[in-house]
């Protein structure tokens, strides 16, 4: 992944993730075998929730959304994990 796109909504509590995992260009740009296989959802260090992926939305990246019970001032942090190597991490702080 080369980047974490997250968007937080307090009306709804919905958290939007958009990981960036293009694959072109790279030696494996078929997204049934070079994916994101997971994300991970934390709040304030404490993992809650983890979502397995098969295959990846499009050549792109993977989309997903959260729901998510939040106050002012937690820490989200959000991790992409590529099925072939790579880790991205990003967070926000709920305003």
């Amino acid at each position: 992944a080369s980047n974490i796109i997250l968007n937080y909504n307090a009306k709804t509590k919905m958290l939007s993730v958009n990981v960036i995992h293009s694959l072109s260009g790279s030696k494996v740009s078929d997204p049934k075998k070079h994916f994101i296989e997971s994300i991970t959802v934390s709040v304030n260090g404490k993992v809650i929730i983890i979502e397995s992926i098969k295959s990846q939305q499009s050549n792109k990246g993977e989309v997903s959304s959260f729901l998510l019970n939040v106050k002012k001032n937690d820490k989200v942090s959000v991790k992409a994990v590529c099925n072939i190597s790579g880790i991205k991490i990003e967070q926000i702080i709920i305003k």
